[in-house]
């Protein structure tokens, strides 16, 4: 289990109301950031999606899985590492940390 960040461009309603053509200003994208664990398409992923949930228990069962399309993903960042490497710089790393960033330890 990996937990990462997924920050990803999301579909999404334009207007919550007639409007005319000419008033449309939706010209950036709708960003939205996503934490979870990350399954492969072994562990229960969908192709083509990065698909994550948000609780994996010790006996193979998961809770709120989302499976965001591979296109619309702008950047994945791996927590755990990202976790380790500001500890490390920081010199607050603990021994526990290895345990709780894998503790199913797969």
């Amino acid at each position: 289990m990996k937990p990462v960040l997924v920050i990803w461009n999301d579909a999404h309603a334009g207007t919550s109301t007639w409007e005319r053509i000419e008033d449309l200003v939706d010209n950036e994208p709708y960003e939205v950031k996503s934490v979870g664990f990350l399954m492969t398409t072994k562990a229960g992923g969908k192709r083509s999606h990065v698909s994550i949930t948000q609780s994996w228990s010790a006996d193979g069962c998961v809770d709120s899985v989302l499976h965001i399309p591979a296109k619309m993903v702008v950047r994945v960042i791996d927590l755990a590492e990202e976790t380790y490497e500001y500890l490390n710089k920081t010199g607050a790393n603990s021994p526990a940390l290895s345990k709780a960033s894998n503790p199913t330890g797969t």
